[in-house]
């Protein structure tokens, strides 16, 4: 399926909603925290962005490696991302509103979790 600049802006909201930055962090959270800001200031630029841009973002979320406490729900919204991204997923689609609503649990524990920890090691 081509998709077109639409799936470009429509992914980066959903990123951007999902995977809010942090600033700092310590031991396995400062990595994240780091590469995680860094994911984000590409969404910045996303609003206009191309397919191959989306797809470098999602690859760019995909070689983050979360903290083993959040692992399993970063890889359930990254999944997300990507069906998004490969178009996979239809984004009139009423099912990946449905699937969007599943992963709300992940997206507030991954907020919850640079929100502490990212934070916490900024403040030190």
């Amino acid at each position: 399926m081509r998709r077109t600049g639409t799936t470009g802006a429509a992914l980066a909201a959903v990123l951007a909603l999902g995977l809010s930055a942090c600033g700092g962090g310590g031991d396995d959270a400062q990595d994240f925290c780091d590469e995680l800001t860094d994911a984000n200031q590409q969404l910045a630029d996303i609003a206009q962005a191309s397919p191959d841009q989306v797809d470098e973002i999602v690859d760019a979320l995909g070689d983050i490696d979360p903290p083993g406490e959040i692992e399993d729900a970063y890889n359930n919204v990254l999944n997300l991302y990507r069906r998004i991204a490969d178009g996979d997923a239809v984004l009139t689609d009423p099912a990946l509103a449905t699937d969007f609503a599943n992963v709300q649990t992940e997206i507030a524990e991954i907020q919850d979790f640079t929100t502490e920890e990212c934070e916490r090691a900024s403040d030190e």
